[in-house]
Formats: structure tokens, C-alpha cells, sequence
């Protein structure tokens, strides 16, 4: 208790409490229901985002795919693959696109399982990748907007 405190009387100190005591907020903004709103609005316009920054991410992991067809299967092109995928499990579940984060899971379980010389190794990774594509092509046409319909036909296009 600071000194000015001690030396008021009840009345007093009630008020001066009053003054040091934060202002509360209006009641529009601590309404439950309309901050949830706001935010369930605002994963919703972030949703496009991040099915564009999958489509760059799997671009790249079919680039080290490529590689991987000449130069054979290396650490550096996995960890990228294991380090994207650990981001798109999380996103998917924030965004809700179950299937992402399931193939992303299992995926990450086939690179920390299967040997990288066995026969299998780099058609299931490819196969993965065709699913998540497909998968991410499916959730694009969910979004109405130009950039996401022409995403999606141009990810169609690649498994056709």
C-alpha cells in the first residue's frame, strides 16, 4: 500500500480506487458470440491463403521429387518435406481440411519410417503428393473467387 494510500479515509479510498482501476470495456465488445463470429470470419479469409501457399509448398516438393529421379533420395530434400508438413498438419486442423491433415500425417510417418532405398519410397511419397494436390484442388473450389476456381483447374489439370 503506497503512503497516499494509508492516509485515506473509506470513502476515499474507494474513490481512489475507482481512478486507478482500468475503464471496462463497452458490452459490444466482450460479447462472446460476436467475437467468435469475427474470428471464424476471419480464418475463413485466410483459408484462400493458405491453400496458395500449399500449392507453392507442393511445387517445391515436386521439384525435389524430380531431383530425387536423377540424383537419388537426400537429407536436405527431406527435412524440407518433413518441415513443410509439419506446418500443413497444423494449419489443416485450423482451417479444417481433415484429409490434408491426414495425408500430411501419414506422409511424415512414411518418411520416418521407410527406407529411402526401399523400391516403394519415392512412389508413395508421389503418390502423397497427387493426394494432397487433388485434395487442395477439391478445397479450392469450395472458395469463390477467380484466383481459387483458376487453382483449382490448373491442380486438376496435373492429375489429369
Amino acid at each position: 500500500m503506497s503512503k497516499e494510500q494509508q492516509t485515506l479515509n473509506q470513502p476515499q479510498q474507494e474513490e481512489y480506487e475507482k481512478q486507478q482501476a482500468p475503464e471496462p470495456l463497452p458490452n459490444d465488445t466482450i460479447d462472446g458470440p460476436d467475437v467468435l463470429a469475427r474470428a471464424e470470419a476471419l480464418i475463413e479469409t485466410l483459408k484462400e491463403d493458405f491453400l496458395i501457399w500449399l500449392t507453392t509448398e507442393l511445387e517445391t516438393i515436386e521439384s525435389i521429387q524430380e531431383r530425387w529421379k536423377e540424383d537419388g533420395v537426400d537429407d536436405k530434400g527431406i527435412a524440407h518435406i518433413l518441415r513443410t508438413l509439419h506446418d500443413l498438419h497444423a494449419q489443416s486442423i485450423t482451417f479444417g481440411y481433415p484429409v490434408i491433415t491426414h495425408l500430411s500425417t501419414t506422409l511424415k510417418d512414411h518418411l520416418t519410417t521407410v527406407l529411402r532405398e526401399s523400391e516403394r519410397f519415392i512412389p508413395l511419397v508421389e503418390m502423397h503428393i497427387s493426394a494432397l494436390q487433388s485434395a487442395t484442388a477439391t478445397a479450392f473450389r469450395a472458395i469463390d473467387s477467380p484466383q481459387s476456381q483458376r487453382l483449382a483447374k490448373q491442380l486438376a489439370a496435373k492429375k489429369s
